[in-house]
């Protein structure tokens, strides 16, 4: 009964442990987003600096630039966004 009690233990000191090592990188991850402007983004989208774009119905629109700095700007979510981003590359 003894073994079971201190295995408890251990796990859930290792549980929590994981949980704030997760906690922290998530939040470093969170605070190197920067925030543009959806005229920025958009000309940014045109000279070709934007790598990718991550579509949601979020107020929030994602994505990451060529050098790979994170950005976020303005969701428009209008019908043909994505279309228009489709042929902009």
């Amino acid at each position: 009964m003894k073994r079971k009690r201190i295995f408890l233990t251990v796990a859930l000191v290792l549980l929590l442990a994981a949980a704030v090592v997760f906690a922290y990188y998530y939040g470093q991850s969170v605070k190197n987003i920067e925030r543009i402007t959806y005229v920025d983004f958009l000309e940014k989208t045109k000279n070709g600096s934007v790598k990718v774009v991550y579509l949601s119905d979020s107020p929030i629109l994602e994505g990451e630039l060529d050098d790979g700095t994170r950005f976020a700007t303005e969701n428009p979510r209008s019908e043909d966004f994505k279309e228009s981003m489709l042929v902009m590359g």
